[in-house]
């Protein structure tokens, strides 16, 4: 084992007490014991076989790889105050946050969720193009369809509600843009050649009128939700 210099830095050191073994290898120094297998080589570099803690800040001017092939990864930021995570850009037009779809990778599926879900499988399978799923507090294990999807096939964007309904809470729905880009609703039909599509319209006491549509092109409204054509009555007169 070759023989490492340790020079000593141009600022005064109060104190330094080592636990454990300083040793070099022919090419990186090891704090601890072990051997490296990310590829250490450079008389720079520096393996530490057990827990790393900074007080103080703490800067990475390349990039930072949490966990391994055989290892889980967790980045936890914990703070006794409010927890920060930031991105700063640097020489690009955005912060990119990339999930990966290969072996031992996410299947191309980054999954928000809380403390519950921490470490639990949430059965997404593998995506051809990245997804983004935000969870319930619920235990996957218990119930793993409490979630909002969103991706991008290549053709469509996509929104996925697992379990429930999308509640928009305040604010209007507008689809388009003035005078430069058509918007369009559209309201499919269900299975079994009687669940048309249809809009439900609160009247201004509070009750509730369902619209849609016969299958000869026919306007009609109802008390509940279509499931035949001969349901409701025709709204005014159509020819």
């Amino acid at each position: 084992m070759a023989n490492r210099e340790f020079p000593i830095p141009d600022f005064n050191v109060t104190t330094l007490t080592v636990y454990g073994n300083i040793t070099a290898t022919s090419s990186y120094t090891v704090l601890g014991s072990g051997s490296s297998s990310h590829a250490l080589g450079a008389g720079g570099d520096l393996l530490v076989s057990g827990k790393l803690e900074v007080t103080g800040n703490a800067w990475c001017d390349s990039s930072l790889t949490v966990g391994g092939a055989s290892a889980a990864a967790q980045l936890s930021i914990n703070s006794n105050v409010t927890g920060q995570l930031s991105f700063v850009p640097r020489n690009a037009d955005s912060i990119q946050l990339v999930v990966y779809n290969g072996t031992n990778q996410s299947g191309n599926n980054l999954v928000l969720c809380g403390e519950t879900g921490l470490g639990k499988a949430f059965d997404h399978g593998t995506s051809t193009d990245p997804h983004l799923w935000v969870h319930s507090e619920t235990d996957p294990d218990s119930d793993n369809t409490e979630y909002v999807g969103i991706w991008h096939d290549q053709t469509d964007g996509h929104l996925d509600i697992g379990k429930g309904n999308l509640v928009i809470d305040s604010g209007d729905v507008v689809l388009g843009a003035n005078s430069s880009a058509q918007g369009t609703l559209t309201l499919w039909d269900g299975s079994g050649g009687n669940t048309p599509g249809w809009i439900a319209l609160g009247s201004p006491n509070g009750t509730v009128h369902y619209l849609f549509i016969e299958d000869d092109g026919t306007v009609k409204q109802h008390t509940s939700a279509p499931t035949a054509n001969t349901d409701g009555n025709v709204v005014g007169a159509q020819t």
